[in-house]
């Protein structure tokens, strides 16, 4: 990765933690950018990104439009919705509820995070996929539900991977998305100047990022085909259906025909 919270601040020679900076997908684009110069790339043959990689991929394309020959968008929208900055909003109250937040610390908002993790599932799955394979058998419980445990699990494991000041600072700049930001132009006309070949994909249990963002998109930008997957994951179908998106991939990419085996 590159420099984060807790990175080494040079003045003080101690890691920033709650004094990093907040950084936007543009930023992160301009290192994306910095290191395709650095390596001599001239041209990116496909470029392709799902969820918030997806935002970066679509900022990538309007900086460098002559750069960006393919572009393949899985599970994305062209600016971050009302309902995900909500999604952000709760997920960070949660950390700030955390009385060991922002100490100078590395497991500082560790009891916040797991609860922004549980948060997160949510929307990252849904009704159905909880229902289908979180219920329990025993319907004489009246605690420590399949249900409860998964979400406790899921929150530990993050906790235990990853920096609570890094995950804050990542809901911030996924609220900072917005394609037409600083560009005094409307959405609709700096999609529609795009040429690139493009792909997208959507998932049609997704709640976070659902399919009506990807028809907006491929209503506006020129040369876009748009499928529509149907999955029980929700938004992780992006990662789940691997063996159906990499086939409509590769449908797209040489024009052979794919048919879902199962």
């Amino acid at each position: 990765g590159t420099t984060g919270p807790l990175s080494t601040h040079p003045h003080s020679q101690l890691p920033y933690y709650s004094d990093f900076p907040m950084v936007t997908i543009r930023d992160m684009v301009k290192a994306h950018i910095l290191l395709r110069k650095h390596l001599g790339i001239e041209k990116i043959h496909l470029l392709m990104g799902g969820s918030m990689g997806g935002y970066q991929a679509l900022e990538w394309c309007e900086m460098e439009k002559g750069v960006v020959e393919q572009l393949f968008l899985i599970a994305t929208s062209s600016t971050e919705s009302p309902w995900g900055i909500a999604v952000h909003t709760a997920q960070r109250l949660a950390i700030e509820a955390d009385s060991t937040w922002r100490d100078h610390s590395p497991t500082a908002g560790h009891r916040g995070l797991k609860a922004a993790r549980a948060i997160g599932i949510l929307t990252y799955r849904n009704y159905g996929i909880l229902a289908k394979t979180q219920a329990d058998p025993d319907i004489e419980k009246l605690d420590h539900y399949k249900a409860s445990s998964y979400v406790n699990y899921q929150g530990e494991k993050l906790v235990t991977r990853f920096n609570t000041y890094s995950y804050w600072l990542l809901t911030k700049a996924m609220d900072s998305h917005h394609l037409a930001r600083g560009r005094h132009q409307k959405l609709e006309t700096i999609l529609s100047r795009w040429r690139q070949r493009t792909l997208i994909i959507g998932i049609n249990s997704d709640i976070l990022c659902p399919v009506g963002e990807q028809k907006f998109m491929a209503q506006h930008i020129q040369n876009a085909k748009l499928i529509e997957i149907d999955s029980a994951y929700g938004h992780d179908g992006f990662m789940v259906e691997s063996e159906k998106i990499s086939g409509h991939l590769s449908e797209w990419l040489d024009g052979h025909s794919w048919k879902n085996p199962k």
